[in-house]
């Protein structure tokens, strides 16, 4: 199954998944999440969520596999009404959210402009004090970059010192690009330098920004960087 999804080949995995129902072997949560999430990669979504509807059926309960595969194929085609009811299900079963699902959550909101949302979620998480990794904060310095947030994204930059933790290479480019973004190529460069002095080396993602960034060609990096 997971190999015809990789392959973009549904109908054959979604016929493997019907075989083992019709000879009596009910698939478990892990065959669920296979095909779920080959659905999510092709958008169809009424496919994945009609699978989601029956693993309470079937099996115990969706698992954050589950829930995040979801998640991310609703705020993917911007159904963040839909996304939003997944996550209050979700709270609802007592299902405990790992780091995997809050990035989704986070990436998602900040993907379909629902900031406001975003940073309530991040303030909570950082509150608890269980994701204080660079990785954690760069998807929040990429999402308010992204949405054109720039004081409150070098608010969070500068915060990292402060946490003792470091930028690394893809908080460097991550601020990079939203400053060439908006045009602000003297913040870029600062940020370049500040990089440099900081004994952090720019790699090809780096320099491909400032290429394009200080060529004019900005919006062709906007969603595509990170």
């Amino acid at each position: 199954m997971d190999g015809y999804c990789l392959r973009g080949q549904l109908n054959r995995a979604r016929r493997i998944f019907d075989i083992l129902i019709d000879k009596g072997i009910e698939p478990n949560i892990f065959s669920y999440n296979i095909l779920i999430n080959g659905y999510r990669k092709k958008k169809k979504l009424a496919e994945a969520m009609q699978l989601f509807g029956k693993i309470s059926q079937k099996v115990s309960k969706p698992d954050n596999v589950t829930y995040s595969t979801i998640l991310q194929g609703l705020f993917e085609v911007a159904r963040t009404v839909e996304a939003k009811q997944i996550y209050a299900e979700m709270l609802f079963a007592g299902t405990k959210l790992n780091i995997y699902t809050r990035v989704t959550l986070l990436n998602g909101y900040f993907k379909c402009g629902l900031v406001e949302e975003a940073m309530s979620l991040f303030n909570k998480l950082e509150r608890s004090g269980e994701y204080t990794n660079n990785a954690f904060y760069n998807v929040v310095i990429n999402g308010l970059s992204k949405n054109g947030k720039l004081n409150e994204t070098h608010v969070v930059f500068e915060k990292l010192s402060f946490l003792g933790l470091f930028p690394d290479v893809r908080t460097y480019t991550i601020m990079i690009n939203g400053f060439c973004l908006e045009g602000l190529l003297d913040e870029a460069k600062d940020i370049l330098r500040k990089m440099e002095d900081n004994g952090c080396s720019p790699n090809n993602v780096t320099y491909n920004v400032i290429v394009q960034g200080f060529s004019g060609a900005t919006k062709l990096v906007k969603w595509h960087l990170l």
